[in-house]
């Protein structure tokens, strides 16, 4: 399975493991818990095996990912893992700077066609996004268009445009 493949579905399943204090995953659950939610998703998709468990869980780590604080603690010859934290989740966790950064770029191409009428729902999340995460807002427009309320043969236009696709 490629690393990034269903890799949010494979990082929340293992925060759920993570945060279960009532239970001990080793290895081996963990590969369980995440398989089976990944099939639950899709029965067709290929599980994921013990290197891409041990990727996933450096990854959650990082900096670069969630900067989560798993331990590993040594149970006999095995280790089971978990958060040392128990009041913490990626879910909670604000956004990194590589995620806000490919925020402001998708926010930013999506309000450069602001003005189309199949656009109209960005006219409305743009700007509240961009004070969420407290992004600068796009100056420059790349295509604006014009509507007209009152014009009734918008819908057999854009019928045209499909049909000669």
């Amino acid at each position: 399975m490629a690393t990034n493949k269903n890799a949010v579905l494979r990082y929340n399943e293992l925060d759920k493991c993570f945060r279960n204090f009532q239970r001990r995953y080793y290895l081996e659950d963990l590969i369980d818990a995440v398989n089976e939610a990944i099939w639950d998703f899709d029965p067709k998709l290929e599980g994921i095996k013990t290197r891409q468990l041990r990727d996933d869980i450096r990854f959650m780590k990082s900096e670069k990912g969630y900067d989560a604080p798993i331990e590993a603690i040594r149970d006999g010859k095995k280790a089971y893992y978990r958060y040392n934290d128990r009041s913490f989740s990626i879910n909670s966790k604000p956004l990194n700077q590589t995620e806000a950064e490919h925020l402001k770029r998708a926010i930013s191409v999506l309000q450069r066609f602001g003005g189309a009428p199949e656009f109209e729902w960005v006219n409305e999340l743009g700007p509240m996004l961009t004070t969420q995460f407290v992004l600068s807002p796009t100056k420059q427009k790349v295509m604006s268009f014009e509507s007209n309320i009152d014009y009734s043969g918008y819908d057999k236009i854009l019928l045209q445009r499909f049909i000669k696709l």
